[in-house]
């Protein structure tokens, strides 16, 4: 669907397949940047989709909802880092306001 899409996009450009391989480029940099994306694996090129619902809100759940002894802690995923702070601590209030934990 998004080689489609992309297709589409730059079908009437003068350099089609180019411009769409320089899309696909563009737009999984950003979504790196951006810390929606983390290379998983640079040899088989696999990215993991950072969501908040399957990937960021469990993380934080785990990892600040539960009675932890002082001095332990969960290790932070390889992930969290891509994760620009402001989009964490955003997720972090969000779930603060609706259901009272973390």
């Amino acid at each position: 669907k998004l080689a489609s899409i992309a297709s589409e996009t730059v079908a009437l450009t003068a350099l089609p397949e180019a411009n769409a391989q320089r899309l696909f480029r563009k737009t999984f940099a950003a979504m790196t940047n951006d810390g929606i994306l983390s290379l998983y694996d640079a040899r088989g090129d696999l990215y993991l989709l950072v969501s908040r619902t399957r990937v960021i809100e469990p993380f934080l759940r785990n990892a600040y909802g539960g009675d932890f002894r002082a001095g332990q802690s969960i290790p932070q995923p390889f992930f969290i880092k891509s994760v620009p702070r402001k989009r964490v601590a955003d997720i972090k209030r969000w779930i603060e306001s609706t259901d009272g934990i973390i």
